[in-house]
């Protein structure tokens, strides 16, 4: 049995499909957006003798010589690094 034209998918249901996909798009930039942001303090922290970890929690986590810091997020850690010397 062949399927006829009128058998086919609506407009409105590949509209509809259309409008998720661009909200998905939003969502992982600034997914990617923070990845980025995490990784560039991450080297920033390497380049002054540090790491900086993402914990489970949310916390991110600096140390150097097995002494450790946790800060709420980019912003404190961002912070923390200016006070180190870092850029």
């Amino acid at each position: 049995m062949r399927t006829q034209k009128t058998e086919a998918p609506t407009v409105a249901a590949v509209q509809g499909f259309g409008e998720q996909r661009s909200a998905d798009r939003t969502d992982f930039a600034s997914v990617n957006t923070e990845r980025k942001a995490f990784a560039s303090l991450q080297a920033a922290f390497a380049l002054q003798g540090y790491a900086l970890h993402r914990l489970t929690d949310g916390l991110l986590l600096v140390e150097r010589w097995g002494y450790s810091r946790t800060v709420d997020g980019i912003t404190q850690a961002a912070q923390l690094l200016a006070q180190i010397g870092g850029r």
